[in-house]
């Protein structure tokens, strides 16, 4: 391969690569949980692939919310990590602040005892059982995006090739 078609690719990578990389965001003044779509009082469980288990003891605002519930609290990639994610110790209490879909960060997190002034005079308990809002989607659409993604850089590279044997 010459060595501007080289260029040519790399760069191609380049902008592919660096349009799905995170945002680094930091909290603005007053950010808090306060004004999120759900807002409620639990216990952090355990987290994986992103998700905390949360046990939820107070319902403050939002659409009703079961006893035990996922919420979105980091990147689902492995080994993948923003300065934005919420991270929750297991056992602790906590004020999530979510949107509709029960994805938090760090920004819409507090303990409990630091945002107990944000508790309405009226809350609700969780319903019983457990919610999958959460549950991680499909890895088809990625697979699929990245099968295409090679697939144009081979395309690429060969019509490349093509060009420079004439």
């Amino acid at each position: 391969m010459r060595p501007v078609s080289r260029f040519l690719v790399l760069a191609l990578l380049g902008v592919l690569l660096s349009a799905t990389s995170p945002a680094v965001a930091s909290c603005a003044a007053g950010a808090g949980p306060a004004g999120s779509a759900t807002l409620f009082l639990g216990v952090a469980g355990t987290t994986s692939g992103g998700y905390t288990t949360m046990q939820v003891e107070e319902v403050w605002a939002g659409r009703d919310l079961p006893s035990s519930v996922r919420v979105l609290s980091g990147q689902t990639q492995a080994n993948v990590s923003s300065s934005n994610d919420a991270e929750l110790e297991r056992g602790r209490r906590y004020v999530i602040g979510a949107d509709a879909k029960l994805r938090t960060n760090a920004c819409r997190v507090e303990l409990a005892e630091d945002a107990m002034s944000l508790r309405p005079e009226h809350v609700r308990s969780p319903l019983a059982g457990t919610d999958d809002v959460g549950e991680p989607a499909s890895s088809k659409p990625v697979v699929i995006a990245v099968l295409a993604l090679l697939a144009t850089i081979g395309a690429v590279a060969g019509v490349v090739r093509v060009r420079a044997r004439r």
